[in-house]
């Protein structure tokens, strides 16, 4: 109506940055003394505590919903990662390309194998289909395995749990047993004397020459956050459970292909998040893994790719903004660490609160002053204001 000004729509930039607080041990702190960027994001926003969940998926959170409330096996998110809708009662399994070595056990099929031999020996699995056995190609080691009417009563090994073990011993056990262990000693069978495999191993590589399917479940219902929030969200990050999270809830997930460079998030990548033109989610996840490893080299690294292609865009965007008449509301979110089986509080800086002067950093988790908030809830509330 001609009589009423339209509302400035927000554009909403959430960065989630696990790994970055340092509980432990404050000497290796990488938020102590900030960059130029972060300092004037800290200036700009509010800090709040964040309270850790216990279960669930965290893909939830990222999204602003409960993750305590949302459960869904690995093999679902595998499968709507892939962009496939299996029948409803149908099982969804991730399914891996893994090495047998010499001695039976298993082992990671990855190191040097191109994408386009791994996709020649994954297409082999439409030779181990069945009527209820159905295979769906990814890329590099990544598949899918979807079991028509099947049963989730079982109990599969994931491939971090079962390599250093003989392959044999770490087989599906339950419903549907005689046909899950049949399709993986069929695999082998197949993929072993391959003629990718064969050159493999005149290359001294290791055989890529077994199909591992895990991380079953049926798919569960889900709301539709973007006819919910009436926004489609789109979510930049390296992970396949991410994007088929984000396509079962109705929101985007860019291209995965381009989103590291080595360990780290590529700037191009960064730079695409920063000026997509709606609201956007970045998530990187290296940090964490770096800090197990004491690769403090790494970490420090990692923050300085931050701070020039991630932090020191959004505040000129912001300033930007400022000018043109437009609104940009933003997040950064830092899960607390899991420390001898233990969640830990973690931190956010949001732009929806009035700023109070105090540090982002590890030395706040104990000042009763700043306000709680659940884990998912300030996600939730940006992205719903």
């Amino acid at each position: 109506m001609s009589g009423i000004p339209a509302q400035t729509p927000i554009e909403r930039k959430i960065i989630i940055l696990p790994g970055l607080l340092d509980i432990a041990d404050a000497s290796h702190s990488v938020l102590a003394e900030p960059g130029s960027a972060m300092r004037e994001l800290v200036s700009l926003a509010r800090v709040v505590k964040l309270n850790p969940a216990h279960g669930g998926l965290a893909e939830a959170c990222w999204v602003g919903l409960d993750p305590e409330s949302v459960h869904l096996s690995q093999g679902a998110l595998a499968i709507s990662a892939l962009g496939v809708d299996p029948p409803e009662r149908s099982v969804h399994f991730d399914l891996s390309l893994l090495s047998v070595s010499e001695d039976g056990t298993l082992a990671e099929a990855s190191h040097q194998l191109s994408p386009h031999d791994a996709r020649t020996l994954a297409e082999q699995a439409k030779r181990l289909e069945t009527k209820s056995l159905i295979s769906v190609i990814g890329q590099v080691v990544d598949h899918g395995l979807v079991w028509l009417d099947g049963s989730d009563e079982l109990a599969t090994t994931s491939p971090t749990s079962a390599f250093g073990k003989p392959w044999n011993t770490v087989l599906p056990e339950g419903d549907g047993e005689p046909l899950l262990r049949a399709f993986i000693d069929d695999s082998l069978n197949l993929l072993n004397d391959h003629e990718v495999n064969q050159r493999r191993r005149d290359e001294g590589l290791p055989p890529a020459n077994i199909l591992w399917p895990w991380g079953q479940g049926f798919r569960r219902p889900l709301p539709n956050l973007a006819l919910r929030r009436g926004e489609i969200v789109t979510a930049f990050s390296p992970l396949a459970r991410w994007q088929g999270f984000m396509r079962l809830v109705g929101y985007r997930h860019a291209d995965r292909s381009k989103a590291l460079r080595g360990v780290f998030p590529a700037p191009r990548f960064m730079s695409d998040f920063i000026n997509h033109p709606g609201s956007a989610i970045f998530g990187t996840f290296g940090a964490s893994a770096m800090r197990k490893h004491e690769r403090w080299d790494h970490l420090e690294e990692l923050m300085a790719d931050l701070d020039e292609h991630l932090f020191t865009p959004l505040v000129l965007r912001q300033k930007d903004a400022a000018l043109t008449g437009k609104r940009i509301e933003w997040l950064i979110h830092c899960p607390g660490p899991l420390v001898e089986g233990k969640m830990h509080p973690g931190l956010a800086l949001t732009t929806l609160l009035r700023t109070q002067g105090i540090p982002f950093d590890e030395r706040v988790l104990d000042d009763p002053k700043v306000p709680s908030y659940a884990l998912h809830e300030p996600i939730r509330d940006l992205l719903e204001s």
